[in-house]
């Protein structure tokens, strides 16, 4: 299905069919603790809100914010995915995961995957195997910091989706400083043919 990934791409999505290798949240990243002397006067963090409000969707300067993309799909449901556009600091990248269920790309099923835009293609096909009839479908974006260690749902990060008849498009905010929904935009088409134009 799909022949253009990288060599690091490949190796790395081999990796996530290891048992105790998917890392994200709380798995990689050191628990979100208020310092005791932070200013009181500086506003709660989006992580810090989605905590209290139990993963509820925000509202932030007017746009609804999530935490993650939740969709419900059926077996051998295809979903094309871009990487419209993204910042170049901090390294960009999605999660993708289908609850009780497998997710197949390049030619592998796994549980969960993750895709970097600097060794993915810009456009990229999965299927989704839900073990029911149907299952829900989670995206949601991560970063790498200067030491290549992933983080996802701390600070700031969040997810602005909009949608219409043809595409859905999450635009994301990192966690590494203001809000920011254009770190990361990635268009979702779920009416997509089998044809992928691979970078």
């Amino acid at each position: 299905m799909l022949n253009q990934w990288n060599s690091a791409t490949n190796l790395f999505l081999l990796a996530m069919a290891v048992p105790n290798l998917c890392h994200v949240g709380p798995k990689t990243t050191q628990q979100l603790i208020l310092s005791d002397v932070r200013d009181i006067d500086m506003p709660p963090t989006l992580a810090e809100i989605f905590m209290k409000s139990k993963g509820a969707p925000i509202d932030v300067d007017g746009a609804t914010v999530v935490n993650m993309y939740r969709k419900n799909v059926v077996d051998g449901q295809k979903l094309s995915i871009r990487f419209d556009a993204f910042k170049g600091i901090p390294e960009h990248g999605i999660r993708i995961k289908l609850q009780n269920g497998l997710i197949g790309v390049n030619g592998q099923k796994l549980k969960e995957v993750v895709v970097w835009v600097n060794t993915a293609p810009s456009n990229f096909e999965i299927i989704c195997f839900p073990k029911d009839i149907n299952g829900e479908l989670r995206i949601w974006n991560c970063w790498r910091d200067f030491d290549g260690v992933t983080h996802a749902w701390i600070g700031n990060a969040g997810i602005v989706v909009e949608e219409n008849e043809f595409e859905t498009a999450l635009r994301c905010s990192d966690g590494m400083a203001e809000f920011n929904p254009d770190s990361l935009t990635v268009s979702l088409d779920f009416n997509c043919s089998s044809t992928i134009n691979n970078r």
